[in-house]
């Protein structure tokens, strides 16, 4: 048995020593140990060259976006995920997920703020040059505003956001309701003879959605009513005051059963004119057919960040419901009004009208109640929803 066990193991030695050359060919270079300079090149680590960036490529438009993939080619890079940095200007980016010594794909990072900066890749071999690569504001805008929102079907085509975002560097909490085309015929109007809550108007009608209206006279032993034009389904219901600022009347929105816009208008006297069956006239006018209008930068209402109601038609006519809370330090803060400009270019708005505001903001949902952080009595948790004149409703 001991004599059986050394031959199989002289065989498999000789066996494996024959492996390593070819029959009739005398070799014997693989079991000859390796010489000093052998093991030198051996264990002398290859050197390390600086990568080299030679394009890119994003889904934009070779634009950067912020949270999409960003495709880089070139020379040098580390095969290791963890092995590359990218550079955005100084900002650092190290969400690498994959990695080839030609190819790299980054996600972009959320916190870009400026049109153009210069695009570097570094490893351990070095940094690159630096290319331009264009940053499109708008869309990294809109990622960061509605990044972990909450968007719910009301019914098929009404649809309801809710986010709360630090877009602009700032706490806000926003609702955005959108209602397309086909739902025109289930827009609505009311305005109660005196004050009365958005949700309390809401439930009367039976709305599906509701927010607050007009300005109106909200003073100690006030009448409660509409200080602007308002017309409903052909019939004015208040003339409105004259002279009233472009502040607090600029624009109109008005409604039928397959239109919706927004019309500049000159105060209450020139939305007298205006011959559509529904009109509120509010201020001030944000955005007419694309172009923001000029706002009044003497009055704290356009330039503090108050809470906001606002209503808006978008360039695929759909027609918007918003608002945004304020008033609560730490985690609403509202918008100024040149702000509201901007955010509604983010959503996609051709025109745009700003509501009355502060505690009057409300949004109401069936099933649901006052779904915004109204402030009237400055409580986060429990929000003290205010009485008002006039509500825009989607029945």
């Amino acid at each position: 048995m001991k004599t059986t066990t050394l031959l199989i193991a002289a065989m498999s030695v000789l066996f494996a020593f024959g492996a390593c050359t070819k029959p009739g060919v005398e070799d014997d270079s693989n079991i000859l140990p390796p010489t000093t300079q052998e093991k030198e090149e051996e264990e002398t680590p290859e050197e390390l060259r600086e990568p080299v960036l030679e394009s890119f490529s994003t889904s934009f438009g070779n634009k950067a976006v912020s949270g999409e993939r960003l495709i880089l080619t070139g020379q040098n890079f580390d095969p290791k995920k963890e092995g590359n940095v990218l550079l955005f200007d100084d900002l650092t980016c190290t969400d690498i997920i994959e990695a080839e010594e030609t190819k790299l794909v980054a996600i972009i990072p959320d916190n870009l703020t400026k049109e153009t900066v210069q695009l570097r890749v570094a490893t351990q071999g070095g940094t690159s040059e630096a290319m331009p690569l264009q940053v499109d504001l708008r869309r990294c805008d809109s990622v960061t505003v509605f990044k972990g929102a909450k968007v719910e079907e009301l019914r098929p085509g009404v649809k309801w956001t809710s986010t709360i975002t630090a877009w602009k560097g700032e706490p806000r909490s926003i609702n955005i309701v959108r209602i397309p085309k086909s739902e025109f015929k289930n827009l609505h109007f009311t305005y109660p003879s005196g004050k009365v809550k958005t949700s309390t108007q809401c439930i009367e009608a039976d709305a599906l959605v509701g927010i607050n209206g007009q300005y109106f006279d909200n003073s100690s032993g006030g009448t409660g009513l509409a200080r602007d034009f308002l017309k409903i389904d052909g019939v004015v219901v208040t003339e409105g005051a004259n002279n009233r600022g472009d502040t607090y009347a600029s624009g109109a929105f008005v409604f039928s059963e397959n239109m919706a816009d927004i019309k500049k208008v000159a105060k209450n006297e020139g939305a007298r004119k205006l011959t559509d069956p529904n009109i509120m006239v509010c201020g001030p006018h944000l955005i007419d057919n694309g172009t923001y209008r000029s706002l009044d930068q003497s009055t704290t209402h356009n330039t503090d960040t108050h809470p906001r109601t606002a209503v808006a038609v978008t360039y695929d006519d759909c027609v918007l419901l918003v608002t945004i809370d304020g008033r609560f330090p730490g985690q609403a803060v509202g918008m100024p009004t040149t702000l509201m400009q901007e955010f509604f270019t983010l959503l996609g708005a051709r025109s745009a009208l700003n509501l009355d505001g502060g505690g009057s903001t409300t949004m109401y949902i069936k099933g649901r109640g006052v779904v915004n952080h109204a402030c009237d009595g400055k409580n986060w948790n429990n929000p003290t929803e205010r009485a008002v004149n006039s509500i825009i409703y989607l029945k």
